[in-house]
């Protein structure tokens, strides 16, 4: 019997850090076995090996996300429509982006979302520099909803709302019966500056987000209520759920990882590594 192996990692760069999830594939099973957070200068230390595939994030705030909607009933690609409807609106070079659309919800509405390619290449360069060469890349948000749909048991009802809290950067994604319908970002003011310390998020302005957000979707027809807030990331912690439960008034938990799919000595990290585990899977 030939036994086939492959390794995956996703790297989150947030502020300073790097925080990397891997797993391996082995026999068909994959068990996620690194859970690591590494000081960016010091990431090349990380031993990954030459034959591993390695995903990074893009904060929201280093792209240019467009949302289009596409008549229902429509016989032309939803795809293309979108992509053509991006062009017109962004009249410029699309050489100067890396373009890609994914589906909203359950109807075949898109998300365009327009990566600029010198943000790209400065990344780049940076992995490669520590002797790593990217497969790909995947925006935060939608890697955070990758990670709570594939390695997390779900809770709430039709729609939910998933916040990772990492350094500077704090991403969200609504999903409505598990289905990405909006994402965005929004500055961490509290970690400016001091990426590399402990900072409590800004719990006020996230949920002054949320609510704008909210009411945005209802006036686009998404009338359900949000039952829920899933808080993850470095900085996330029961006493953040709570504060942040009492300031918006909607119910507030950490994600419940689905233990069978991690090592025992990294599965009570995973709350705290969606995004990195999110890029390392398909939504």
């Amino acid at each position: 019997m030939v036994e086939l192996t492959s390794r995956c990692y996703g790297a989150d760069l947030s502020g300073d850090t790097i925080r990397l999830a891997g797993h391996t594939t082995t026999a068909g099973r994959t068990v996620v076995d690194c859970l690591e957070e590494y000081p960016s200068e010091q990431f090349g230390q990380a031993a990954l090996g030459d034959d591993s595939r390695l995903y990074f994030s893009v904060v929201e705030s280093e792209a240019i996300i467009k949302k289009v909607r596409i008549p229902g009933g429509t016989e032309h690609d939803s795809e293309k429509l979108a992509l053509f409807e991006f062009g017109v609106s962004n009249p410029g070079d699309t050489e100067r982006y890396f373009l890609e659309t994914h589906r909203l919800g359950r109807d075949d509405n898109r998300l365009v979302v327009a990566f600029h390619r010198h943000s790209i290449n400065q990344q780049l360069n940076f992995f490669e520099r520590q002797a790593f060469r990217p497969s790909g890349f995947k925006l935060r948000a939608w890697a955070l909803a990758s990670g709570y749909r594939h390695y997390c048991w779900k809770e709430g009802g039709e729609l939910i709302c998933l916040v990772a809290f990492d350094g500077p950067a704090v991403s969200y994604c609504f999903l409505k019966d598990l289905a990405p319908v909006h994402l965005g970002c929004l500055e961490n003011k509290s970690a400016v500056g001091s990426e590399s310390k402990r900072t409590t998020p800004c719990l006020t302005d996230l949920a002054a987000t949320i609510n704008y957000q909210l009411a945005g979707m209802f006036r686009d027809g998404c009338t359900a209520p949000l039952s829920l807030i899933v808080v993850s990331g470095r900085d996330a912690s029961p006493e953040v759920t709570a504060e942040l439960e009492n300031i918006i008034g909607v119910r507030c938990c950490l994600p419940t990882p689905k233990t069978a799919l991690f090592s025992p000595e990294v599965a009570f990290r995973a709350g705290k590594f969606l995004v990195s585990l999110g890029l390392t899977v398909d939504l």
